[in-house]
């Protein structure tokens, strides 16, 4: 409620400003988080040394509510974090890379 008060304050003073990009980081941290707990929910061992999941949905859901920016960070670290807390630490860097490019893209295609 009170970012609800002093956000119109923003355009006369700009240390209310502040307001906007805090919102954003919250989001995006909420949505990383959501991403992890997704892929970490339904896991399934592949013969490949992998594993399947559904995190791709929020992946795509960050992409087309929220942007390409937050696509492309909350697929690229939350799918990251996740191999690295399942064990799968290998993947991660490569994860990192094709997730987040995976979110960029779909947020490009969903403007």
């Amino acid at each position: 409620m009170l970012y609800h008060l002093l956000y119109p304050l923003h355009t006369l003073y700009s240390v209310f400003n502040v307001f906007r990009y805090i919102t954003f980081r919250t989001i995006y941290a909420i949505l990383t988080a959501l991403t992890t707990a997704v892929t970490m929910t339904l896991v399934i061992p592949l013969p490949t040394r992998g594993y399947y999941n559904v995190g791709e949905s929020m992946v795509f859901f960050a992409a087309f509510t929220f942007g390409w920016r937050a696509g492309m960070i909350c697929g690229g670290i939350g799918s990251a974090a996740a191999d690295l807390l399942l064990g799968y630490g290998f993947f991660a860097p490569i994860t990192l890379v094709a997730k987040g490019a995976e979110g960029f893209v779909a947020g490009i295609i969903g403007r």
